[in-house]
């Protein structure tokens, strides 16, 4: 299922509630995580996990709207937070272990090593 993660300024984007949101995500990843390894249902985690990256997707964007990004890059960005939303449903209904690693994936690929490294870039 791989390991937890955890937040570090490494991977700061430069926003002091945009970097306090992904540390979030991080703990809720863990929650969800440490779960699935007790043999806990991770539902009631799940729906928080679905409040919080709503409400994240939306200032993130607010933010690439401030940066003046290039349009492109985007509307690849958004497109990237509709495919979660998209997948995650999907995965939803497979096992809690199999959403957790997708949720794990899906982290680093978009924060760690993905398009929110270059959100970082830009607002600096």
């Amino acid at each position: 299922m791989g390991d937890s993660l955890k937040w570090t300024l490494e991977i700061s984007v430069g926003d002091g509630a945009i970097d306090q949101e992904h540390a979030e995500e991080f703990e809720l990843f863990n929650r969800a995580r440490n779960a699935v390894e007790a043999g806990r249902p991770i539902d009631l985690i799940k729906a928080d996990l679905f409040r919080h990256i709503t409400i994240h997707f939306r200032n993130e964007e607010a933010l690439m709207d401030e940066l003046n990004l290039d349009e492109s890059a985007k509307e690849l960005h958004k497109a990237q937070h509709r495919e979660f939303f998209l997948r995650s449903t999907e995965m939803s209904s497979r096992s809690d272990a199999e959403f957790v690693e997708f949720l794990r994936q899906w982290l680093i690929d978009h924060i760690v090593n993905g398009p929110d490294r270059n959100l970082a870039r830009s607002s600096s």
